[in-house]
């Protein structure tokens, strides 16, 4: 059995409160076992920004399952 994690995010993606979102999912063998679709609780200034937050978020993920 593999653990596979995806992971992805748009910057400012919300045009109405210009908050990014953050998507990820983890696959154990064949079957999706965790996701995630949120938005962040944050405005941030740049891309690089946007992607520490969600691979933060799915650090955080792995060490719990």
């Amino acid at each position: 059995m593999t653990l596979t994690s995806y992971y992805d995010s748009n910057w400012g993606g919300d045009l109405d409160s210009i908050k990014s979102t953050n998507r990820y999912m983890f696959i154990l063998g064949s079957t999706i076992v965790n996701w995630s679709n949120k938005q962040q609780p944050t405005i941030v200034l740049s891309t690089t920004e946007v992607e520490y937050i969600v691979v933060s978020q799915v650090a955080k993920e792995v060490v719990w399952l």
